[in-house]
Formats: structure tokens, C-alpha cells, sequence
């Protein structure tokens, strides 16, 4: 099995891209919806984990407000 790399959302030029259609398969659309609040993921700090040169999951975090 090859090595997992982390690398930041946005590290590459089709990151984002990548991310809003990975949100659009696995979830219906590009937003979620949480406490009222409408988050755009694709848009927010995140790390991509590649397997080689392929993409295989995403995380993304919401700075918390204050």
C-alpha cells in the first residue's frame, strides 16, 4: 500500500474544484447547512489526503466565531 500524504485545501490549482464536486457526489450539493449557519466546504481551510497522485478524502474546518 502506498503512503497517505496530507496536503492543505488549495495546495494545488483544482483543489477547490475537486472538493465542490466531492461535496456534490457524496452529499447532493456544494453547502451544508449546520446551526443556521450555510458553510460552502470547497471554501474553507482543509486538508486533502492523496494516495500517489490521487485524491481520497477531504476535511475541512469552519473557524469557530468570536
Amino acid at each position: 500500500m502506498s503512503q497517505l500524504d496530507l496536503r492543505p485545501l488549495g495546495a494545488t490549482a483544482t483543489d477547490r474544484r475537486w472538493a465542490a464536486q466531492l461535496m456534490r457526489e457524496r452529499w447532493g450539493a456544494e453547502i451544508v447547512v449546520a446551526h443556521g449557519q450555510v458553510y460552502r466546504p470547497a471554501t474553507l481551510d482543509g486538508l486533502v489526503a492523496w494516495r500517489g497522485q490521487v485524491r481520497i478524502e477531504l476535511v475541512t474546518a469552519h473557524p469557530p466565531a468570536g
